[in-house]
């Protein structure tokens, strides 16, 4: 569950002034050393008012490049796992009185379950999703064929599953939406029926 999807309990972000950039250098250290992804990140100046701010690419990896260039010509960051270092597409050329930082949202690691006692990372009104999913692992470990598979194209591209797992991946799915939209329809309406979901005239449901 946890790594199918940035769920809003596990993202956080870098504090404002913990990664100033600096004149000449490429490599910054990571916020945290658990990780897992970066979400969002944006180069922020901060000598300006207001304080100019401008999304950067996230990428999966970049080369060294130590010729520094205008923070104009920043426009790409990753996560170097390797080295726990974010790197920008170029060293920073940063003139004397120009004040930049790298601010960046991310995922952190899921925290290893040791105890039946642990909080647990998602909402009580998620617990159903947890349940479908120990019951495909339940199914899986006892060799049941109402675990289902996955099935695959000829590419090695999911298309479709079966048995639990595809309703364990339907329930992943409606959490997701769920996130997305910023409530749970399918356990807890946040509209009753016959109220229009669409604010733009489409009237899917109608008026009541």
């Amino acid at each position: 569950m946890y790594v199918e999807y940035p769920w809003k309990q596990t993202i956080t972000n870098t504090a404002n002034g913990t990664i100033p950039l600096i004149d000449s250098v490429q490599d910054y250290p990571a916020a945290a050393p658990n990780i897992l992804r970066p979400l969002k990140a944006e180069l922020v100046r901060l000598d300006t008012t207001p304080a100019y701010h401008r999304e950067l690419s996230i990428v999966r990896d970049l080369g060294v490049d130590l010729y520094p260039r205008p923070f104009p010509g920043i426009t790409e960051v990753s996560l170097q796992q390797a080295v726990g270092m974010f790197r920008l597409n170029a060293a920073v050329n940063v003139p004397t009185g120009m004040q930049l930082e790298l601010r960046v949202d991310y995922q952190i690691d899921p925290i290893k379950i040791t105890s039946l006692t642990q909080t647990i990372w998602f909402q009580d009104h998620y617990a159903v999703v947890a349940l479908e999913g120990l019951l495909y692992w339940g199914y899986k470990f006892g060799d049941d064929s109402r675990a289902g598979m996955a099935s695959t194209d000829a590419f090695g591209r999911i298309i479709g599953y079966t048995g639990q797992l595809a309703t364990y991946k339907a329930a992943l799915n409606r959490m997701k939406m769920a996130e997305d939209f910023g409530f749970t329809d399918s356990v807890f309406p946040s509209e009753p029926m016959g109220v229009p979901r669409d604010q733009n005239g489409l009237q899917i449901f109608g008026w009541p």
